[in-house]
């Protein structure tokens, strides 16, 4: 597993939790064996992308869809279907997932209020529940959920 399964495009086949634990470690890996691994849940395609390490929500998005940060800001409704996701893994178990902000909605509140409509949060929430649940995820006995609407 290296960057270049990143590059693929989105991630809807379903996989072991352990190949969800490779990917996650190519998002973001902290110290301590804790991960916040960041997705993109496309809700119109209902595909999910993995945000490699290194780049940005904002350009991730930009680049993967081929577009420019302008042309973003100028028309933010093209990217109100991307929400962001931040699943929380501590010795493989997920201990938080967090759906509708990320680095992109961030940036994004500054042109657009609100970012996204809640149905799309939610839709974004479930999917990624359901993914986490197909994969045979291991949830710790401390795990939280959260929806932020911006």
């Amino acid at each position: 597993m290296n960057q270049n399964y990143l590059k693929q495009g989105c991630l809807n086949k379903f996989m072991d939790f352990e190949e969800f634990l490779r990917i996650a470690e190519l998002t973001n890996k902290r110290s301590h064996n804790e991960l916040v691994a960041r997705f993109i849940v496309d809700v119109k395609r209902m595909h999910w992308y993995a945000v490699p390490r290194g780049i940005n929500h904002p350009e991730y998005v930009a680049k993967k869809f081929k577009m420019k940060i302008k042309d973003i800001e100028a028309n933010p409704e093209s990217v109100s279907h991307l929400i962001g996701v931040a699943i929380g893994i501590e010795n493989k178990e997920v201990t938080s997932v967090l759906t509708g902000i990320s680095g992109l909605e961030t940036w994004l509140k500054t042109v657009k209020n609100p970012v996204h409509n809640k149905n799309d949060v939610n839709t974004a929430h479930v999917y990624i529940l359901d993914i986490l649940r197909k994969v045979g995820a291991i949830f710790s006995t401390k795990f939280k959920a959260r929806v932020v609407y911006l």
